[in-house]
């Protein structure tokens, strides 16, 4: 997800000597695309009881986490709850529900059909990269 944003920016960024997360080093394959995360707000990390945030790199991206990465690349602003819901399974209170509600309204994410009533968004399952592909393909392809 990292690599992928950062090469969807086309931005010229040199990663910083002094890394952003406790995780993360400098010999990562994908350090620079991280600290570039952590340098435009897109990832903020987990925080710790001491010391720098952890990245997990390893870690699967849930979707819920996904829309706020979308949402704070595009810079949108998530801080108040949507009016209105617009996927089954998220709740206007819900953990992320703006940037999920953001990218329902602009096309990034329709959710997964039911025979009745609103799309699933699942937020909590991990977005799949044919899934992340067509996010970051409409994100940079608005309709």
């Amino acid at each position: 997800m990292a690599s992928f944003l950062f090469k969807l920016s086309g931005e010229p960024f040199t990663a910083p000597s002094t890394a952003s997360f406790a995780d993360v080093d400098s010999s990562s394959a994908f350090d620079t695309a991280i600290e570039w995360l952590a340098s435009k707000g897109i990832s903020v990390g987990t925080a710790q009881s001491s010391g720098k945030p952890l990245f997990r790199p390893t870690d699967a991206v849930s979707r819920q986490a996904m829309a706020l990465f979308l949402a704070r690349y595009s810079n949108i602003n998530v801080s108040a709850a949507p009016t209105q819901q617009g996927f089954a399974d998220v709740p206007i209170d819900a953990p992320a529900a703006s940037a999920i509600a953001w990218i329902k309204s602009s096309g990034i994410s329709t959710g997964t059909v039911q025979s009745s009533g609103l799309p699933f968004h699942k937020p909590v399952d991990a977005v799949s990269r044919q899934a992340m592909a067509v996010f970051l393909y409409r994100l940079s392809h608005p309709t």
